[in-house]
């Protein structure tokens, strides 16, 4: 048997429920339930929720008194699953929050151009197939449509100015959009998953994309960033895997972390004048970019740019670039050369891990350190030339350089190496030459006294080889000794008197 307290709990709840219910609204007129304040009405909820199609009036009268309808107030339409269109009148300026949520049947309403404000999630999970935002509506707020499987198509008022996190997350059906150019802010998700939409125009106003803004959008084809974009968002463009062409007008622009990661379908780069900078792993797995102009105006390329670009084949960098940094081209397995600008002083951390196809690279007489792993797995590569700027070499850096000839090392004194630095390089077969009068030095050095083969240059520089000691015939470099010619550019050698052979 329940005891009085439980009882009195029970009553006392279930009476405050009805009091609540009683309260939802203050009249119910022609099926709508209506909250009064001075001499306007806002639509409310009521018992039984609104089904079929509901015709909102501009104005009611109620107790003797005209009110004007201008609100629809926070969750008045939402869950009502039977809900198939909604006619709202003229009179009204809001839209409150939730207000329409999750009427997946709602396939029909119009938003008069009295309305300027539209709450959060008003519309989120409706079976729209089309909506217009009127002129005077500023901003879409957050997940205003998200999920709205069915819309295909959305006009925005040339008022907007921004459109917010999430506002059309999800809408799966949406085709095209254009932004106009009243829009200043793209916000985080606003179209993300929207994997049915191909065509995107974006207005010459907009100054931030944000983040995931278009992620999965994989119908998408290309996209230009107008000039105004002074930020492209991390993972903004992530995983559109139909984007071919990106272009980037002029402008000062920052390409956020992983903005076009996974886009492996992008074939084409062109970046427009105006200081911009490359966030880390911006391209990474771009698969299909073949080359890259990255144009003097880039001031930054960072960390993993365009790692996992397995089809990229040439690339030009900023001639006033200081720093490669770390992992920039890994995995770049198709990349064949590259031209590292003059002003370079640090090559990073597996820039060039695994570029198994590069044949040639040129290291500035500037750079100072080559850090670790920078050349690790570089297969193709015959020969290298270590300027007498370096004075440090890190773990790994030339690790499973299976194809290396020939290194010629141009500092006076031995830059600092590891045991790992060179390992499996064939040191009895692969050649070192070092300037003249170092040689005892570097057999003496820990790392370089590995090499068998250690030979003297005549002069500082790789040129004194090709003059002095050695003939050229046939593309074809001769050592005077016959033991062996090595042609660094080519990647030839002969033994003796045995056929060239190429490496």
């Amino acid at each position: 048997m329940m005891n009085m307290k439980r009882f009195s709990i029970l009553f006392f709840s279930l009476f405050a429920l009805g009091v609540t219910m009683a309260l939802a609204y203050e009249a119910e007129i022609d099926g709508i339930y209506y909250d009064f304040s001075g001499t306007e009405a806002t639509v409310t909820y009521g018992n039984p929720l609104y089904s079929d199609n509901v015709v909102i009036p501009e104005s009611v009268t109620y107790n003797g008194i005209t009110y004007t309808v201008t609100s629809i107030g926070n969750e008045a339409f939402a869950h009502c699953r039977g809900l198939k269109s909604v006619t709202i009148p003229n009179s009204v300026t809001n839209i409150g929050v939730e207000a329409f949520m999750w009427c997946n049947s709602l396939t029909f309403v119009t938003i008069p151009n009295s309305v300027t404000t539209i709450g959060e999630e008003a519309f989120l999970g409706c079976g729209l197939t089309s909506i217009s935002i009127p002129n005077g509506v500023t901003n879409i707020e957050a997940r205003t449509f998200e999920v709205c499987y069915n819309l295909t198509t959305i006009a925005l008022g040339d008022s907007l100015t921004t459109i917010g996190n999430s506002a059309f997350i999800g809408c799966a059906g949406l085709t095209s959009i254009t932004i106009p150019n009243s829009v200043i802010t793209i916000g985080e998700y606003a179209f993300s998953g929207c994997t049915s939409l191909a065509t995107v125009t974006i207005g010459d106003k907009v100054a931030s994309i944000g983040e995931e803004a278009f992620h999965g959008c994989s119908a998408l084809d290309s996209i230009t960033i107008p000039g105004s974009v002074k930020t492209i968002g991390k993972n903004s463009f992530w995983e559109c895997t139909g984007l071919t062409s990106v272009t980037i007008d002029d402008g000062e622009t920052n390409i956020g972390d992983l903005a076009f990661f996974l886009c492996t379908s992008l074939t084409s780069i062109t970046i427009g004048d105006g200081e911009k900078t490359i966030g880390e792993f911006a391209f990474e797995y771009c698969t299909n970019l073949t080359s890259i102009t990255i144009p003097n105006n880039v001031t930054k390329i960072g960390w993993g740019a365009f790692e996992g670009c397995s089809n990229l084949v040439s690339v030009t960098l900023p001639e006033n670039m200081t720093t490669i940094e770390n992992d920039v081209f890994r995995d770049c397995s198709s990349l064949l050369s590259i031209a590292i600008p003059e002003s370079v002083t640090t090559i990073g951390s597996a820039v060039f891990y695994g570029c198994s196809s590069l044949l040639d690279i040129n290291i500035p007489n500037g750079v100072t350190k080559i850090d670790d792993y920078a050349f690790m797995g570089c297969s193709g590569l015959t020969s290298i030339t270590i300027p007498n700027s370096v004075t440090e070499i890190g773990d790994y850096a030339f690790y499973k350089c299976y194809g290396l000839t020939s290194i010629y090392c141009l500092a006076k004194t031995p830059p600092s190496i590891k045991g790992t630095t060179f390992k499996e390089v064939d040191k009895s077969f692969t050649d070192l030459y070092v300037p003249a009068g170092t040689i005892d030095n570097y057999k003496e050095t820990e790392g370089w006294k590995a090499f068998e083969n250690i030979m003297e240059l005549e002069a500082d520089g790789i040129e004194s080889i090709h003059n002095s000691q050695c003939t050229i015939d046939n593309d074809a470099l001769f050592d005077l000794s016959g033991r062996r010619v090595v042609n660094p550019k080519r990647g030839l050698y002969i033994q003796g008197n045995k056929k060239i052979i190429k490496q």
